[in-house]
């Protein structure tokens, strides 16, 4: 018998019962998996309707970015821009 079914307390191997519970409790799973997926999704919807969004708030506003950039194209080292900007280099990747 498999070394992953020994302790299951079920003979999934001989008995056709065993398989018959193993297949509804693989077809229960994929189905609060796809109840998961729906209310998650019905729940993004609704906070979209509401007018919030996802994610985490940007520490750095808009002209923050822009004054630490100049640098960067203007071919200074990452870690001079970081020091003028007083901020994780990093944010300045977000090109969007």
């Amino acid at each position: 018998m498999p070394a992953r079914l020994e302790n299951t307390g079920l003979d999934a191997m001989v008995l056709a019962t065993g398989k018959l519970v193993l297949h509804v409790l693989g077809a229960v799973a994929q189905f609060e998996r796809g109840l998961l997926i729906e209310r998650t999704m019905a729940g993004l919807k609704a906070a979209r309707t509401e007018g919030r969004t996802g994610g985490r708030h940007r520490k750095m506003t808009p002209q923050d970015i822009t004054t630490a950039r100049k640098p960067l194209l203007s071919c200074f080292v990452g870690r001079a821009v970081d020091r003028h900007a007083q901020h994780p280099g990093f944010v300045l990747l977000d090109w969007g």
